[in-house]
């Protein structure tokens, strides 16, 4: 819930890319280090932010989908 409010209090000024999934998808990839690799290989320039814990499922990302909108992805 912290990290959803942090992201949505941010102003949007790029396009977002929102990680969703469990600490797996977490602990893989660094958010910056996407955001550069996206940079250098496809010149896209933009936000990445993880919305991922422990234990979170499919199911639980698929329920809180209206959740995600508001954050702009």
């Amino acid at each position: 819930l912290y990290e959803y409010k942090r992201i949505q209090s941010l102003p949007k000024i790029k396009k977002r890319i929102i990680v969703l999934g469990s600490s797996i998808a977490y602990f893989s990839i660094q958010a910056k280090d996407l955001e550069l690799e996206l940079k250098k290989r496809y010149k896209l320039d933009v936000e990445v932010f993880f919305l991922a814990y422990a234990g979170n499922s499919p199911l639980y990302v698929y329920l809180l989908l209206d959740w995600l909108f508001p954050l702009e992805p």
